[in-house]
């Protein structure tokens, strides 16, 4: 963890070295060049000899153009995360509210007075606003309402204050639709930040991105951070017993209480914002403002209640098996139940199956992700349909895994356009080489009859494919040819020259060309990684995966390699056609193999993750379904071998809110499930003397100039003497006959921090967003899991 408080540009070369787990944080990032109308201005003096300039005329052209950016609204996909999670239950009454934007220069493209930035101490034009049932007549939330710009910027009483002096950009109108929330004037007072708070609750982070889903690489690893000023409000229970369990599981809100977090816009809102002249708050609304409106840009809802953080919830993860569907602990009794239990235990479960002719009955089926390891073979067997890979068992069931795993393949191909014509034009392609091969073969065995080597075989599948090679060219199979009928040459010690046949050089003497065309190869890449598999393929039965549950498997290298039969089959025609399919029995899930090490990295410049040249069996992986997932976006995920080394991710992906499947190159023997850093919260400690009162406990070192023996800059500063770290946070104080607001007081605690650090002989010249921000920031939580995969063939 390090800062680096002087503004970056967006436009630099960006910082590099961030090994997995740090961060380095930045004051803030304006863009060069904020929102709004501009004009260019081009011009072309032009000067002749012997004359001044500007004698001649001036070529000018201007073009008009518009910096677009949010303003009253914001597009979902800006918002990265938030914290606490949106619907979350858990004890997050001690932490401060966040949102975390990918975009690094969204705080700052604005201003809130419409001027330009200070350079040295930029102003974010948003906050992060918290409400509870108590700011509100009559108990209750309030709801965020659906307007026009027009009703935004002049309200339709006048009792309303919006936004003042703000002027519509190129593709903005007064018709365009916002949502905003009314706020009575003691409220607002109450709980937006002072100028002085403002720059304070928002900074940028650095992150190392190795070890994330693919939806949460970024290729610099840059994320921005707004933070709130209020703690949440919390019902603290004394008595569970007097609580009635049936009310309380359907509904634990009843129980907790719910928060509702408002980011919201402040710009046209300079000399409104609270002051805090002799400690008591207070706001400069025209006479007769008895309301403030609001622009909202996105809004969430948790509750204060339970023990449900990030690391509690990961600890609670089922993890008690692989991916099968659960049977008794108990002995099985007859050879029926061992049966079922055996084939449980392979992965197998029992669905329904309807035939070709209409029969009704029960099969096994198995995906790709297995419970035991699974060695490919070489070859595989040629696959001509479906059912020939349906197998039929001694206890009369089928087992249908091989034939759907191909019948998907086909279904897979022919919905991709772009990889079924692909296929086609290679199946042509490859057809017309061997038929040139055919016919050249026919040509030298009618010309070479005594040197002729053979044409190509395909009757021995094993053998693969032989190019056909001859031992002269045509060339000099004729001069040969032509010698033969010709007068004997004369010896060569007559002067004469024997004649020799050429060099061979046949323009097939390589044979054909079996490299397939980019669009499959990067179908066979993505399929060895399951990318397009529904999930009912992959997990057939929900049982194998309850909620609140981590399973881990290995990948089964028959399922995907009878996949990509049945993707290739599409086009096949001819019994030319075959010497493809043996060729890609030989070598397409080796390539697949070897292209799927770059798929990952296609998705984003990943920072400091291993890397391979080529996925290998086995391959393993893990599913999770749990709500930590939703929550908590961007989760770093190592996995390491029996030997310590981190085994090179190949896939991380969200395959539904709650659903997560990560596949890794080797055999997973220990995983580390880490809190997002981008993501980390900011937290005070309750104090024990007194309601509504907080603490930091402890510093951060945030200046590499100090020297402290084994103390790097983020890390915590040891005490010399108990609690001689400790500051009490400052609390905006409530007005008169007001419970505590829970609103902190950003730029008096940043002040504390800044003299304590001092004291504690860890004096800093600045104390900007960026160190206030590590010193706010929490430990991350951690979670490890050791597997214990099952070892066997089947």
């Amino acid at each position: 963890m390090s800062t680096n408080s002087p503004n970056p540009n967006p436009d630099a070369p960006l910082p590099t070295g961030l090994a997995p787990g740090q961060i380095r944080f930045h004051q803030a990032a304006p863009p060069s060049l904020p929102p709004g109308s501009y004009k260019l201005t081009i011009e072309q003096p032009l000067q002749a000899a012997g004359q001044a300039v500007g004698s001649l005329p001036i070529f000018r052209n201007e073009t008009e153009f518009v910096v677009s950016g949010p303003r009253f609204y914001l597009k979902p996909n800006e918002v990265y995360s938030v914290y606490p999670p949106d619907k979350a239950f858990g004890p997050f009454d001690n932490s401060l509210p966040h949102v975390v934007f990918t975009r690094r220069t969204l705080p700052w493209e604005r201003t809130i007075d419409g001027k330009p930035q200070n350079p040295t101490s930029p102003v974010p034009w948003m906050a992060l606003l918290l409400f509870s049932k108590e700011d509100f007549d009559g108990k209750q939330l309030p709801a965020i309402i659906a307007r026009t710009v027009k009703d935004l910027l002049t309200p339709e009483t006048a009792a309303i204050q919006g936004p003042r002096d703000l002027k519509l950009e190129g593709g903005q109108s007064l018709a365009d639709l916002c949502n905003v929330i009314d706020l009575s004037r003691e409220l607002f007072t109450k709980i937006v930040p002072t100028a002085e708070d403002l720059p304070l609750l928002a900074h940028v982070r650095e992150v190392n991105t190795g070890g994330k889903e693919t939806l949460s690489l970024k290729q610099d690893g840059w994320f921005t951070l707004v933070l709130g000023n209020r703690l949440p409000a919390t019902v603290k229970v004394v008595d569970p017993a007097v609580i009635d369990p049936a009310v309380s599981d359907a509904d634990p809100s009843n129980v907790g209480e719910t928060n509702l977090a408002c980011l919201v816009s402040l710009e046209g809102f300079a000399g409104l914002l609270p002051t805090t002249n002799g400690g008591v708050p207070s706001v400069a609304l025209p006479t007769g403002k008895t309301q403030v409106r609001l622009a909202v840009l996105a809004s969430w809802k948790f509750t204060c209640y339970g023990t449900n953080d990030f690391k509690a919830k990961m600890a609670a993860l089922d993890d008690r098996s692989l991916l099968s569907l659960p049977y008794p602990t108990t002995t099985p009794v007859g050879d029926g139940a061992k049966y079922v239990q055996n084939a449980f235990q392979l992965g197998y479960a029992g669905l329904n199956h309807t035939t070709r002719l209409g029969e009704k009955t029960v099969s096994w089926y198995r995906g790709p992700l297995v419970p035991l390891e699974m060695a490919p073979k070489a070859p595989y067997a040629f696959i001509p349909c479906a059912d020939r890979v349906l197998r039929y068992d001694d206890h009369g069931l089928f087992a249908a895994e091989y034939a759907a795993a191909y019948e998907l393949g086909r279904m897979m191909a022919l919905q991709n356009r772009s990889f079924a014509s692909a296929m086609s034009r290679f199946r042509h392609r490859v057809s017309q080489d061997l038929a040139a091969e055919a016919n050249q073969a026919s040509l030298d065995r009618k010309l070479l009859p005594a040197r002729f080597q053979g044409t190509q075989n395909n009757s021995d599948p094993k053998a693969g494919y032989q190019p056909y090679r001859r031992k002269q060219s045509l060339q000099a199979a004729v001069e040969s040819l032509l010698g033969s009928l010709a007068p004997s040459p004369a010896k060569p010690n007559e002067g004469q020259s024997a004649v020799t046949p050429s060099d061979p050089s046949p323009s097939l003497a390589n044979g054909v060309s079996f490299d397939p065309p980019d669009e499959v190869t990067r179908f066979f890449a993505r399929a060895v990684l399951l990318y397009g598999v529904p999930f009912q393929y992959l997990v057939p039965d929900e049982r194998m995966l309850p909620a609140e549950s981590i399973r881990f498997f290995y990948l089964n290298p028959d399922w995907i390699s009878t996949l990509l039969q049945g993707a290739t089959s599409v086009g096949r025609l001819t019994e030319r056609d075959s010497v493809l399919d043996t060729q890609l029995r030989f070598a397409g899930l080796q390539k697949g193999l070897i292209d799927s090490a770059q798929v990952r990295e296609s998705g984003g410049a990943l920072q400091q993750e291993p890397r391979t040249n080529a996925a290998n069996w086995p391959l393993t992986g893990f599913l999770i379904r749990s709500e930590v997932v939703a929550g908590w976006q961007g989760i770093e995920m190592r996995a390491y071998d029996q030997t310590g080394n981190e085994l090179p991710p190949l896939r991380i992906d969200r395959l539904a809110p709650e659903m997560m499947l990560t596949i890794f190159n080797g055999k997973v023997d220990k995983l580390v499930l880490k809190q997002p850093p981008e993501g980390l919260h900011f937290g005070l400690s309750s104090s024990n003397q007194v309601a509504g009162q907080y603490q930091r406990l402890s510093l951060r070192k945030v200046t590499a100039a100090t020297q402290t023996p084994g103390v790097q800059p983020g890390e915590q500063i040891p005490e010399k003497i108990p609690g001689d770290g400790k500051i009490e946070a400052p609390m905006r104080p409530p007005l008169a006959g007001s419970p505590p607001t829970r609103v902190v007081a950003m730029a008096n605690l940043a002040k504390s921090m800044k003299e304590k650090l001092s004291q504690l002989g860890h004096s800093t010249n600045t104390f900007t967003s960026a160190e206030f921000g590590v010193e706010m920031v929490e430990s991350p939580g951690l979670v490890e899991f050791t597997v214990k995969v099952a070892r066997g063939n089947s």
